[in-house]
């Protein structure tokens, strides 16, 4: 090889190592912005802020914001008797090889009861989104187990699970409660967005007779496509190329590939009866992708209710007195209450 060959061949490494390097460093930044508990870059809303975990997603509607700004009023109050009111524990189980401690709180029903709630709560949040959820539950004679999902609240760990770990966590918390309170129990799912994903996985995977029900509000079907729909509304697009980035530092640092976690994929498999709840408005996640979902699960008890005006996470809100009867309506039909 000549000089001038030679030359060329070590720019191009030159370039190569250094691009190679940007690379790995870019994925390390973008993998830690989504994932880290830490990082801010992808929560730049305060929803525990809000009364009752009202969501600060846009609401085109002047009438349909103000009336779900008077619900959430109007619940908070009526939570933070409840929650004065009620017998509550603090609760804790550890899982992985790390021993991650979650972290969780039970609500008692004001009678004995075998009926149980597990609430899972959205991206970047904590249990206390879902206490407007408790008190649904409790008022219907549920005891309830409200979780904070690792890397949230007062759990462990320093990654966030994106519903994928998190599935595997509620499992746990279901393992934790038929320990605890007998093999007669019988358990129900409810989670939002990230925390709805959770217990769609979880009941796709449960080998648990007790886990009878599942509610899924404003479900993502799939995490690539929910985590490049995020990248858009955070960074400067192509989205595509900063998601393969991710992906990459996703699959060498927390051992999993997020385009094969994929809820959509897995309730396949999933008998539990199923609930569906979406917002016609979501701008967050389609209700495309709550379609996709309800004809994927392969449940023979399932119904997809979607609520008009509502946005991501909003039909509670919207008409909290039409959403418990739609959920326990159906809990009904599917024999489980």
């Amino acid at each position: 090889m000549d000089s001038a060959k030679k030359i060329g061949a070590g720019i191009a490494a030159s370039v190569g190592a250094v691009i190679g390097g940007g690379a790995v460093f870019s994925a390390g930044r973008l993998l830690d912005a989504a994932f880290d508990r830490n990082s801010t870059s992808f929560s730049r809303r305060a929803r525990t802020a809000q009364p009752c975990g009202l969501p600060s997603f846009p609401v085109e509607d002047p009438e349909v914001l103000a009336r779900m700004e008077g619900n959430a009023l109007a619940i908070e109050e009526r939570v933070q008797i409840w929650y004065r009111e009620c017998d509550s524990e603090r609760v804790s189980t550890t899982v992985g090889k790390g021993g991650i401690n979650l972290s969780g709180r039970i609500f008692f029903a004001a009678r004995p009861s075998r009926m149980w709630a597990i609430l899972a709560h959205s991206y970047r949040s904590t249990g206390r989104e879902m206490e407007k959820f408790a008190r649904m539950y409790s008022e219907r004679g549920f005891n309830v187990l409200n979780v904070d999902l690792r890397a949230h609240g007062e759990s462990g760990g320093t990654m966030i699970g994106m519903g994928w770990q998190d599935g595997q966590d509620i499992l746990e918390w279901v393992g934790y409660l038929t320990s605890r309170f007998g093999a007669d129990i019988s358990i129900v799912l409810h989670g939002q967005s990230m925390g709805a994903a959770a217990v769609l996985n979880a009941s796709a995977w449960a080998q648990f007779p007790q886990v009878v029900g599942v509610v899924a509000d404003s479900p993502f079907a799939s995490l690539r496509d929910i985590a490049i729909r995020m990248i858009r509304r955070m960074f400067i697009p192509p989205a595509e190329p900063l998601y393969a980035v991710l992906r990459l530092a996703a699959r060498a640092r927390l051992g999993w590939d997020p385009s094969e976690c994929n809820p959509v994929d897995t309730i396949v498999s999933s008998r539990v009866p199923t609930l569906i709840v979406h917002g016609s408005n979501d701008d967050i996640v389609p209700s495309v992708e709550a379609a996709n979902l309800y004809y994927a699960c392969g449940a023979q008890s399932k119904r997809l209710h979607i609520v008009a005006d509502a946005g991501h996470m909003g039909a509670f809100f919207v008409d909290p007195d039409a959403y418990g009867d739609v959920v326990f309506d159906f809990f009904g039909k599917a024999g489980i209450v």
